[in-house]
């Protein structure tokens, strides 16, 4: 077995533990959401990691292409940069929880993951004045009981159905190509704000957006997609 398929395994029993220890109560808890059940031409463009210096260059390429986003930041982020995360939600665009330090949630136990996200969901209210409603794990890992405390917190976790893989610094086309291959009816588009030089990321949104509108796709919020599902 490679070290891939290891660290599969080994998320999946620590959390099969979890869920049979008793720590998580063992009702249902709503799978993750890739993408909205829907046959309308509408995707979510989001952004993960930020806030950055590269947040205001793509908040600038958004309010040209009046284009709204949601943005699920890191809470150490917003905390360095609260302006920032006002300006996201004051210009239209949903401001989402990412965890507070961007650590390896699955490695953790409960009063970390818990801590994380409970803190990181109070900075973007105090910021925003605004509730977050959507939770994304960070490197999309996850498990039950990671599921179970963002339930607790009133958080839907949410991953992605497209990326551009952006985080590679691929090249501006190649940005391109792998969001636009990847459309469809209520799919979630991933890029990122911060985590890295990211100009090949807010180059790249300038050519996205109106190739996406020409195939008359509309850009939605994560909250529109999916009372529209």
């Amino acid at each position: 077995m490679n070290r891939a398929g290891r660290i599969v395994l080994a998320v999946t029993v620590l959390g099969a533990f979890w869920f049979c220890s008793g720590l998580f109560p063992p009702h249902l808890i709503p799978p993750p959401v890739k993408n909205a059940k829907t046959q309308k031409p509408m995707v979510a463009l989001t952004f993960d990691d930020g806030p950055s210096e590269y947040t205001p260059k793509i908040l600038k390429v958004l309010k040209k292409e009046h284009v709204h986003a949601t943005f699920f930041v890191v809470g150490e982020e917003v905390n360095e940069f609260p302006a920032l995360v006002r300006q996201a939600a004051d210009e239209g665009n949903e401001v989402e929880d990412h965890s507070w330090t961007h650590p390896h949630l699955v490695w953790h136990g409960p009063h970390f993951i818990r801590t994380e996200l409970e803190t990181t969901r109070d900075a973007i209210t105090k910021a925003t004045g605004v509730r977050p409603h959507f939770f994304r794990p960070p490197y999309g890992q996850y498990h039950l009981g990671i599921m179970e405390i963002a339930h607790s917190l009133g958080l839907t976790t949410v991953l992605w159905s497209v990326t551009g893989y952006d985080w590679l610094e691929p090249g501006v086309a190649r940005i391109v190509q792998n969001v636009t291959r990847g459309l469809a009816p209520g799919a979630i588009i991933l890029l990122h704000d911060a985590g890295g030089n990211r100009e090949q990321t807010v180059e790249a949104l300038e050519q996205i957006i109106p190739l996406v509108e020409q195939r008359e796709f509309q850009f939605v919020l994560l909250r529109d997609l999916f009372q529209n599902s």
